[in-house]
């Protein structure tokens, strides 16, 4: 069972400056703060990341295990995450998710699209209205503080 969905904002910034923001995983700090489905990146192997980088996000039992597939400079880069928690004995649950970045230069600076692929399995297809909701909200989240950030700047 996979979910896909679309979000785009307009940047007033080049595509080099939003693909150095998004490459700088270690630095993620600096401007996303912490929500409820967001807790921090670590082990990150790579500062700014290469393809086939990997790195942790969050802890605990939903602690995801990324890696980076495609890296495009300046055009497009793709993480893959994906969770093994053992919440139910005796059955595989796993959320993977796949966001992928896209910029795209116009007149007024750039637009940022930003994809996500969500695969549920086991327990978690039994809640997917409460899993694609949050991942939802936290897609939405950080396209506006990329946005408030890089502007801030400016």
């Amino acid at each position: 069972m996979t979910t896909t969905k679309h979000f785009s904002i307009q940047i007033n910034h080049d595509p080099a400056t939003i693909f150095a923001l998004l490459t700088r995983l270690a630095h993620y700090g600096d401007w996303l703060p912490y929500s409820n489905s967001y807790t921090g990146l670590h082990d990150i192997s790579d500062d700014p990341i290469l393809l086939g980088s990997t790195y942790r996000d969050g802890h605990g039992a939903l602690e995801m295990h990324g890696t980076i597939t495609e890296l495009v400079p300046n055009h497009r880069i793709t993480f893959q995450q994906t969770t093994r928690p053992n919440l139910v004995p005796f059955i595989r649950s796993t959320i993977t998710i796949t966001i992928s970045y896209t910029l795209e230069q116009n007149a007024f600076g750039t637009t940022l699209y930003r994809d996500y692929q969500l695969s549920l399995s086991g327990f978690f297809r039994l809640i997917k209205s409460v899993v694609i909701k949050r991942v939802t909200v936290e897609n939405e989240r950080v396209l506006a503080l990329i946005k408030s950030h890089l502007e801030a700047d400016s």
